[in-house]
């Protein structure tokens, strides 16, 4: 599996859980009311760790890219060194 990949849904179960956490605590305090058989309820926190994931794996995919070329341009510097010696 790609390592972005793994990122990703490593981000998404994190900011998921996090959803999750967060709303249990406002509960909890009386900030906030969730009724579990609201579809919201379920479907909120489940898209923010989706978004969550998304953006990760854009971001991981555009680094892994530049790291990729960073170091094909290096192994190109070091092979014509070692042409030029």
């Amino acid at each position: 599996m790609k390592d972005w990949l793994i990122r990703a849904l490593k981000t998404f179960v994190q900011a998921t859980v996090a959803y999750f956490v967060a709303n249990i605590a406002m509960i909890s305090q009386h900030v906030v009311e969730w009724d579990f058989s609201d579809w919201k309820g379920w479907l909120m926190p489940i898209l923010v760790g989706a978004l969550s994931a998304g953006i990760s794996a854009v971001w991981n995919v555009i680094l892994e890219s530049i790291d990729k070329k960073k170091t094909e341009q290096m192994i190109n510097d070091i092979m014509k060194d070692i042409e030029e010696k």
